[in-house]
């Protein structure tokens, strides 16, 4: 497996462990209040969001010319993405 092979991978397996903090924030909001519920859920619906472009952006990858680029730009959405994800939580704890 090359360098590049092996960073895809390792960024599917990041977003698979987002994908699990994201259900867990869904669990949560199923057990709070009608306002927290709806601050969560909207909150999860923009997270979802990020997410789906960032995949969007690793499926792009596999195809591209400029690799390094492409890279520094999908570890900067990959931060920002586990930063809202985390902050996120930690205001709905």
């Amino acid at each position: 497996m090359d360098h590049k092979e092996k960073y895809l991978e390792s960024m599917k397996q990041k977003l698979d462990r987002i994908d699990a903090r994201i259900d867990a924030l869904k669990a949560r909001a199923e057990q709070a209040n009608a306002e927290q519920k709806a601050a969560l859920e909207g909150r999860i619906a923009e997270l979802e969001e990020q997410q789906s472009r960032l995949r969007a952006r690793l499926a792009g990858m596999t195809t591209a010319a400029a690799w390094d680029d492409l890279k520094q730009g999908l570890d900067s959405a990959f931060g920002e993405l586990s930063d809202a994800v985390e902050a996120a939580i930690d205001k709905f704890k």
